[in-house]
């Protein structure tokens, strides 16, 4: 838990409140953002996620930024996965951000990563951190949601919820 101060000068009084640490972080100007995205940066991945990673995460988020016709052309099979997700063009993503849950992983998915890649700078400067690009947009989505693959992610998810321990994790 972070702790927050709100000092009243007119009142001289000073209040103190108990702020969670997945709270959305304060907005951040465009150009630091941007002067963050070095090669380093790009290089190491560290903006992106992995099909695998979102659907074994119990507290991440799908956020996808197709138009209305995508979504309506391509549909994802996410029955079962207990998996949140959100459907927010990204020509409605700035009036619609309260939507957004704070807590958790936040993975972006379009179809190529381009407006991944937009969605994710704008959510940076709206003050989300742990926001993501889905690497390989939907196709490798719709790779990962092969019968297999999902009956994996859905014993590790049980596992998880009855053990607390991520696959992968051993406890100590």
């Amino acid at each position: 838990m972070l702790e927050n101060t709100d000092i009243n000068r007119a009142q001289g009084s000073v209040r103190t409140n108990t702020v969670p640490q997945y709270s959305k972080a304060p907005a951040r100007r465009m150009d630091d953002i941007l002067r963050g995205l070095t090669f380093e940066f790009l290089g190491q991945g560290a903006h992106k996620t992995s099909p695998e990673a979102l659907l074994g995460d119990p507290n991440a988020t799908l956020l996808d930024v197709r138009t209305d016709e995508e979504v309506r052309a391509v549909r994802f099979p996410l029955e079962g996965l207990a998996l949140q997700s959100l459907h927010i063009p990204l020509s409605d993503l700035p009036d619609r951000t309260e939507e957004i849950p704070s807590r958790g992983m936040v993975a972006i998915l379009c179809v190529s990563d381009v407006r991944s890649a937009i969605a994710y700078v704008y959510l940076q400067s709206q003050g989300f951190r742990n926001v993501r690009i889905l690497a390989g947009g939907t196709a490798q989505l719709l790779s990962q949601l092969k019968t297999g693959n999902v009956r994996k992610q859905l014993l590790a998810r049980r596992n998880y919820q009855m053990t607390g321990t991520n696959p992968g994790e051993s406890k100590s």
